[in-house]
């Protein structure tokens, strides 16, 4: 009897609970009803010296358009030093690059639905300037790499405090280069998908944190 009993309070304090929320929820939905966009950032492009910040627009709450212009820059200390990514003759990089996708939610769409899935066109141009060895000596050259591609992602999305939004994605993409050199023998920058050079199917995957606007 004291079990039944206490199994009751404790239906009636749950179902008071969920009551009692319901306004709180009936405010976030409305909120996130009227949502017209959002503002991001990717953290992972910051390890290819890079800095990219999305921004997508509200079609419906179903489709969206995401815009997401690309920046990078990356500079050796010296003639002497390369970095990381590079090998010791490396000396610049300068690159810029917009990716452009559209965006579905399913269903009752964002706020509602955390799966989505992208597709979408990019492009970037590279310029990198490096030490070309030769019988005569070291020379300062540059490569320049025009990239354009084709990404399909699935992605699922956390919303905290009607505000801020985790996103984390997935997918497959292709890619196509084109490049043009003053070297000897240009250095292509296509040895795995971290470089600009770099051509052929590629994995995607990443995180992006946002505020909703």
């Amino acid at each position: 009897m004291k079990e039944n009993k206490f199994f009751r309070i404790a239906i009636l304090w749950a179902l008071m609970v969920f009551v009692g929320s319901l306004p709180a929820i009936a405010q976030q939905e409305a909120s996130l009803r009227k949502t017209r966009g959002i503002v991001a950032f990717q953290p992972l492009v910051f390890t290819v010296n890079g800095l990219r910040l999305d921004y997508d627009l509200a079609i419906t709450r179903n489709h969206w358009i995401q815009a997401g212009p690309v920046l990078f820059f990356n500079e050796s200390q010296n003639e002497n030093t390369g970095n990381y990514l590079w090998d010791s003759k490396f000396l610049k990089h300068n690159g810029a690059g917009l990716h452009l996708s559209h965006r579905y939610f399913p269903g009752q769409g964002f706020g509602q639905t955390p799966v989505y899935i992208s597709y979408g066109l990019m492009y970037q141009h590279h310029k990198i300037q490096y030490l070309e060895s030769t019988s005569a000596g070291d020379f300062r050259r540059f490569t320049a790499i025009d990239r354009a591609g084709v990404d399909i992602t699935i992605g699922l999305v956390a919303i905290a405090g009607e505000i801020l939004l985790v996103d984390l994605f997935t997918g497959l993409g292709i890619r196509v280069t084109q490049n043009t050199s003053d070297a000897e023998k240009p250095k292509l920058y296509n040895d795995g998908y971290l470089f600009p050079g770099y051509k052929g199917n590629i994995l995607l995957m990443g995180i992006r944190i946002g505020f909703i606007h």
